[in-house]
């Protein structure tokens, strides 16, 4: 634990920069899902939801393709990758918002005093994949 720097932590957060690129998720034969292509914080509670959006899109992908896998997981990795990064650029956004200290605090809580829920609605979120 010392190694990880900061001093322990109860629950230590591990995640990686919002993914760049299709090539982050399938390369060959090998295709990564859920946390191992993309790991986000928790503070969109969407871990699992893109794991099982992941495993829906892979499953079409890999039907699809015949004896051509590497295809296949081309095409579910090309298909995933853009929603995933903007969860994961989001769930990092609200983790800044959700622990802001002064004046960013004062903001956001008069933000949500004033807006309330539809601060927090994400309709593209939940609507699913496109």
């Amino acid at each position: 634990v010392p190694q990880a720097g900061g001093g322990w932590r109860l629950w230590p957060l591990s995640d990686r920069p919002p993914l760049q690129g299709a090539h982050e998720m399938a390369q060959g034969r090998v295709a990564l899902l859920g946390d191992a292509a993309h790991p986000m914080r928790p503070y969109l509670a969407q871990g699992a939801g893109m794991a099982i959006e992941d495993a829906a899109a892979l499953q079409q992908a890999l039907a699809g393709c015949g004896n051509d896998v590497p295809q296949g997981l081309r095409r579910y990795a090309a298909q995933r990758w853009q929603r995933n990064a903007r969860v994961q650029a989001r769930a990092e956004r609200n983790g800044r918002i959700f622990h802001a200290t002064g004046p960013m605090r004062w903001a956001r809580d008069g933000a949500l005093r004033l807006l309330g829920e539809r601060l927090l609605d994400q309709p593209w979120l939940y609507r699913g994949p496109s």
